[in-house]
């Protein structure tokens, strides 16, 4: 694995475990991709010295039941509100934590969040990395994006 793809491995299981008392697994690329079914990405954008973003994606399930670990409500008892507002709260202190491993000073954007094939998406952008994650059999994916000069 690459070093930067190790830093996101390492960022995401501990903001799955402090955040969530989670256990995100890294899995083998078969997993979900962002845009499928079934699932809901969320997006935040670097701009400064570095130009990109980082984005979390996971099963609309995963995402359910983060919300009722963040919000203590009960498993399906989240309203879809929540679950976007926990989303959003992953991919914030995600890519707040990933943020130092690119050219600074740069800040952080409000995150978006959507469903499926409208994920939030960056034109113009090169991975910079990617990583897959089991979390309660469920599929994750965090990637950081680089925006390309026109």
């Amino acid at each position: 694995m690459p070093p930067l793809e190790e830093q996101i491995t390492e960022i995401t299981r501990m903001v799955f475990d402090t955040v969530l008392d989670l256990d995100a697994v890294p899995a083998d690329g078969s997993s979900p991709f962002a845009g499928a079914a079934g699932m809901l990405a969320g997006a935040v954008r670097i701009t400064g010295a570095f130009e990109g973003v980082v984005t979390v994606a996971c099963s609309s399930q995963l995402a359910s039941h983060a919300a009722a670990i963040l919000f203590d409500v009960p498993d399906g008892a989240a309203t879809e509100s929540d679950t976007r507002d926990a989303l959003s709260d992953v991919v914030s202190i995600t890519g707040g934590n990933l943020k130092p491993l690119v050219p600074g000073p740069s800040t952080l954007s409000l995150p978006l969040v959507a469903a499926g094939s409208a994920a939030p998406q960056l034109v113009d952008a090169r991975l910079l990395g990617r990583v897959r994650f089991d979390c309660m059999g469920q599929p994750v994916e965090v990637a950081l994006l680089e925006r390309t000069p026109c």
